[in-house]
C-alpha cells in the first residue's frame, strides 16, 4: 500500500499541507463578502449579478473537479497543488483591478478552479495516505473547511478597513505565494503518478451502479441545505426576531462552528463504527428538526435548531465521502486506486447541490410561506433517509456479510 511507503513524519507533514491548502481557499472565498455593497455601488451591480459572480465559484468546482482529479493522479498530486494555489495567487492579484462585472466573474470561476485543485487532490491524498482512516482525516478537513468560511467574512472586512481595497488583495496573493513555497518544501516522492490512469472510468460507468447512483442523489440533497436556508432563514430572522444583519450572520457562524465539530467527530467515530448509520441518522435527524425552524419562538430555540442541522449535516456529509470512495473502488476492483477521480466525482455532484439549493429555496420561497418551504426540504431528507437505507445501507450490509 501507498500508505506503507510513506514516513509518519512525511505523511503529518502532507496531511498539514493539505489542511493548510483548504483552509486558506475557504477564506479567500468569504473574504469578498464584506465588499458587495462596495461593488453593488461602484459598478452597479445587481443581486442578481452578484450571485451570478458567486455562483462562477462553485461552476469552476463542477467543470474541473474530476479533470484535476484524473491529472493528479496521472502527474502526481504535487503538480496539482502548485497550479491550484498559482491560479489562486493570479485570481487574488488581479481582483485588485477588476473594474467591471465580466472581470469579477472570471476571477471568480479561477478561484473555483484553484478550489477544485485543492479540494479534489487534498481529499484524495488523504485518502491514499489514511486509508483506514478516512473518516477521521476527512473530518478535519471538512472542519477545516468550516472554520476558514466562518473567518473568510471578518478577515476580509478587517483587511479592507486596515489596507484599502488594492493592497488587500495584495496580502492575500502573498499569503498564497507562501503556501506554494511551503508545497515545495514537502516531499511527495512517496506519492508517484499513479497507475490508475490506466482505469478506464468515467461518470456513466460510475453511476451503473446503483448503490452510487442513489448515494449520489442524496449527496446532492445534502449539499443543498446551507445553500436553501441562507434563503430562506435571512427574512424570518430579520421580521420575526428583528435580528440585524451583523446578528443573522452570527447565527450563521454558531451553526457552522457546530457543524465543524460535527464534521471531525463523525468522521473518527465512523471509521469505527462504520459510514452508513452516520449518514442515515443525519438524514433523519435534518428531516425532524427543519420543520421546527419557523416554529421556533425565541433565539435560543431557533440557536437549538439551528445547531441540531449543523451537526445532523456534518454527522451524514462527512461519513459519505470514504463511504462513496469504499463502494466504487470495490466496483472498479482497485481497493487503492482512482482516489483522484473518485473525490473529483463527489466534489462535482456536492457543486450541484450547491447550486440547487438557493435557487430551489428561492423558487419555494415564492410560492409557500417557510413552514411550507422547510416541510418540503424535510421531505426530500426523509425520502433520502428511506431510499438510502434500502438501496445503500441493507445492501452494503449484505456484502458484508458476504465477505
Amino acid at each position: 500500500m501507498v500508505a506503507d511507503r510513506i514516513g509518519k513524519d512525511n505523511r503529518r507533514k502532507i496531511f498539514y499541507l493539505v489542511m493548510a491548502l483548504i483552509f486558506t481557499d475557504t477564506i479567500l472565498y468569504g473574504a469578498i463578502v464584506p465588499l458587495i455593497p462596495i461593488y453593488m455601488k461602484n459598478l452597479q451591480l445587481t443581486t442578481s449579478a452578484i450571485g451570478a459572480i458567486f455562483s462562477a465559484y462553485a461552476f469552476g468546482i463542477l467543470i474541473l473537479s474530476i479533470p484535476l482529479g484524473v491529472m493528479a493522479e496521472k502527474y502526481g498530486y504535487r503538480k496539482i497543488f502548485l497550479a491550484g494555489m498559482s491560479a489562486l495567487a493570479l485570481s487574488c492579484f488581479f481582483y485588485g483591478f477588476m473594474n467591471s462585472p465580466g472581470a469579477l466573474l472570471l476571477c471568480r470561476f479561477i478561484q473555483g478552479a484553484a478550489g477544485a485543485a485543492s479540494w479534489t487532490g487534498g481529499l484524495a491524498i488523504a485518502a491514499v495516505i489514511y486509508p483506514d482512516r478516512q473518516g477521521e482525516k476527512i473530518g478535519l478537513l471538512m472542519a477545516v473547511m468550516g472554520l476558514g468560511t466562518i473567518c473568510g467574512p471578518p478577515i476580509g472586512g478587517f483587511l479592507y478597513h486596515l489596507f484599502g481595497y488594492k493592497l488587500m488583495f495584495g496580502i492575500l496573493s502573498l499569503l498564497c505565494l507562501i503556501l506554494l513555497f511551503c508545497i515545495r518544501l514537502v516531499s511527495f516522492a512517496d506519492l508517484p503518478a499513479a497507475k490508475h490512469s490506466q482505469i478506464n472510468i468515467n461518470i456513466f460507468s460510475t453511476l451503473s451502479n446503483a448503490r452510487v447512483f442513489w448515494l449520489s442523489a442524496i449527496i446532492v440533497v445534502l449539499a443543498s441545505i446551507f445553500g436553501m436556508l441562507e434563503v430562506l432563514m435571512p427574512n424570518h430572522m430579520d421580521g420575526h426576531f428583528g435580528l440585524n444583519t451583523v446578528e443573522i450572520g452570527l447565527c450563521f457562524g454558531f451553526m457552522g462552528i457546530i457543524h465543524a465539530v460535527s464534521d471531525a467527530f463523525s468522521g473518527q467515530l465512523s471509521d469505527r463504527y462504520g459510514y452508513e448509520i452516520f449518514v442515515l441518522g443525519g438524514l433523519v435527524f435534518c428531516a425532524v428538526s427543519l420543520p421546527f425552524l419557523a416554529w421556533a419562538p425565541n433565539i435560543f430555540t431557533l440557536l437549538v435548531v439551528l445547531s441540531l442541522v449543523g451537526a445532523a449535516t456534518g454527522a451524514a456529509v462527512t461519513p459519505s465521502q470514504p463511504l462513496l470512495y469504499r463502494i466504487i473502488t470495490v466496483q472498479q476492483g482497485e481497493n487503492n486506486g482512482g482516489a483522484g477521480y473518485i473525490y473529483g466525482f463527489y466534489n462535482t455532484i456536492y457543486s450541484i447541490g450547491m447550486f440547487l439549493g438557493p435557487l430551489l429555496g428561492g423558487l419555494l420561497n415564492r410560492h409557500f410561506n417557510l413552514f411550507g418551504s422547510l416541510l418540503f426540504f424535510a421531505f426530500l431528507f426523509g425520502a433520502g433517509a428511506v431510499l438510502f437505507y434500502f438501496k445503500v445501507f441493507i445492501p452494503e450490509k449484505k456484502e458484508k456479510i458476504l465477505l
